[in-house]
């Protein structure tokens, strides 16, 4: 399966990740029978290798919530601080079904610009 993409849009540094309001995730159009056991999404800075800018917002750290588990719909609130620093990102959701593998639903990149910062 080739996962599908979300788009974030490009923000500046220090003015916080807007979140993910609210995601329904679907497989050629359909809803997965099996409900989800737990969601992540993972971001880190896309050139990195070993990933030492990774952040994760899950179900297991509760920053990530189940609005419903039978209808895959995710969403991550605004309030999150991920810290993210400038660059291009890459983030990944992926999910757990009931029964079921952890899999990739959705990749894509997205970029945190850098600030301008005030002279000394």
């Amino acid at each position: 399966m080739i996962p599908g993409a979300y788009k974030i849009e490009s923000f500046v540094e220090g003015d916080g990740w807007g979140g993910i309001p609210s995601l329904t995730i679907k497989v050629n159009g359909v809803t997965p029978a099996s409900p989800i056991e737990s969601a992540e999404i993972l971001m880190c800075l896309n050139n990195e290798v070993e990933p030492s800018t990774a952040v994760e917002i899950s179900t297991a750290n509760e920053k990530l919530t189940l609005v419903s588990a039978e209808g895959w719909e995710l969403s991550a609130p605004d309030a999150v601080e991920a810290g993210l620093i400038e660059g291009e990102w890459l983030m990944q959701i992926k999910i757990k079904p009931v029964g079921g593998i952890l899999k990739t639903y959705i990749s894509d990149t997205f970029k945190v610009l850098k600030t301008v910062k005030k002279p000394a």
